[in-house]
């Protein structure tokens, strides 16, 4: 295998704490495969000896790159894709559909205009949230893992006449 030939430890390992030493003689084929085996954990530290160029440093970002995104999946915010009904009074459930809210609400929040809104149920694909009390019209906002996707516009109705936000959800 020719990349063992510049594997090779040598006495100067140590002397600087590193498993291994690059001297400026191998250098070209070196810093990248010093710096791919670092990545993947095979050794522990790099070090090497002399000038790099530029050429080589970019070859060192993008391989740094590769490695610390590798294997990561780009987490998805939410979206809103409806709501339905776009108007209702205090206390009327809301449909919320679209996508990436999670299967369960966990830590998940939802508003109306910055009113905490009361979920009623929850899955990926959409949320019941409840008109909160003290609503004003705007928009609601579903965050899922600090992500937030926001609403048409939803409008906050008047109560029946006599009614007042307290009395919503009590029996009589």
């Amino acid at each position: 295998m020719q990349m063992a030939r510049f594997l090779k430890p040598t006495p100067m390992t140590a002397a600087t704490g590193c498993d291994l030493v690059a001297s400026e003689r191998d250098r070209s084929r070196l810093n990248l495969v010093l710096v791919v085996l670092f990545m993947l954990g095979n050794i522990s530290s790099v070090e090497i000896v002399g000038g790099i160029s530029v050429r080589t440093r970019t070859l060192i970002a993008v391989i740094l790159f590769i490695f610390t995104t590798a294997g990561r999946t780009l987490a998805q915010g939410p979206a809103i894709t409806s709501i339905s009904p776009n108007s209702g009074p205090v206390g009327a459930s809301v449909l919320i559909s679209g996508s990436h809210f999670g299967s369960a609400q966990g830590s998940s929040t939802v508003t109306l205009n910055g009113t905490t809104a009361l979920v009623a149920s929850w899955s990926d694909s959409s949320v019941v949230a409840v008109v909160p009390a003290n609503a004003t019209s705007g928009l609601f906002a579903v965050t899922v893992g600090g992500q937030t996707a926001n609403s048409s516009s939803f409008s906050v109705t008047s109560l029946p006449s006599g009614w007042s936000d307290g009395d919503v959800g009590l029996s009589v």
